[in-house]
């Protein structure tokens, strides 16, 4: 069985904001949190090797696939926020969190803001500093490139480069080239305001200690943006956190191993029911 029998989609309001949601499945609930540049449509592979009866939530994230872009800049916070509001809308009260890069910020910062309502939580190459200096200024100087310049075709190159490991690069490049055709959608104001969330985020290093839902780390050993010591940081400071490495995944381990990354969250959710 797969959670594609049943299928919602919903456009909830929160702000300046139209965000565009979709549902599948029944059971108990795994809310997503996808990665910057991407929309919910990452998730569509993983959803359909999960077994079981789950409902699963899949939102884009403003500045992101269906969703509106926002009139002012907004944060990562304003994105957890956001998650809360669709929590709510759906009449969630809990739920079992799973984020992947930007996502993984957005789904620590709901942990933390309200962790009564975090069943778990599953972090994917994702991490819990400020952005490296190195990763700060790329993303810095692609966005007022964008924005200056208009040259999205050169920008979605070198994010396309950076995104996926070489493994799968080389082995589904028909795959590379159906996300080029997502990332040429973006706007430059949209890529100009999520670098800004991400750029700008707050560490939350001191604060890993707070959050109390069972924690598993999954990290791609070809992970371009975010290093192993990231994860390695983030399972020191969650009690009972586990981080299990994926061999020959790049920095969107759920698109390149979505059969993998679907077996460890299910067997990791099993075990907190």
């Amino acid at each position: 069985m797969t959670l594609a029998t049943t299928s919602r989609e919903h456009n909830i309001e929160v702000g300046d904001c139209t965000l565009y949601v979709r549902e599948q499945g029944e059971g108990p609930v795994l809310l997503c949190c996808h990665s910057l540049f991407c929309d919910s449509l990452m998730w569509d592979e993983m959803v359909s090797h999960l077994s079981g009866s789950y409902r699963v939530v899949t939102i884009d994230a403003r500045a992101h696939g269906k969703t509106t872009v926002p009139v002012r800049t907004f944060t990562i916070k304003n994105i957890a926020q956001d998650h809360l509001k669709v929590m709510d809308e759906l009449s969630i009260k809990k739920a079992h969190m799973v984020g992947i890069s930007m996502g993984g910020m957005v789904a620590l910062n709901l942990a933390l803001l309200a962790p009564e309502r975090v069943l778990s939580l599953v972090l994917m190459d994702t991490e819990a500093g400020k952005a490296p200096l190195k990763n700060w200024f790329e993303r810095w100087l692609l966005a007022r490139t964008v924005q200056n310049t208009g040259l999205l075709w050169f920008s979605v190159g070198t994010m396309l480069n950076r995104m996926f490991g070489k493994t799968f690069t080389k082995e589904n490049p028909q795959a590379v080239e159906e996300w080029r055709k997502v990332l040429k959608k973006l706007s430059p104001r949209s890529i100009s305001l999520s670098i800004d969330a991400i750029n700008k985020r707050p560490a939350l290093i001191d604060r890993l200690g707070e959050v109390k839902a069972r924690t598993l780390l999954l990290y791609g050993e070809e992970d371009f943006y975010t290093p192993l010591c990231s994860g390695r940081r983030i399972e020191s400071g969650i009690v009972g956190s586990k981080m299990v490495l994926l061999k020959e995944a790049g920095h969107l381990s759920v698109v390149e191993k979505p059969k993998e990354v679907a077996e460890l969250v299910l067997k990791f959710i099993h075990n907190q029911e």
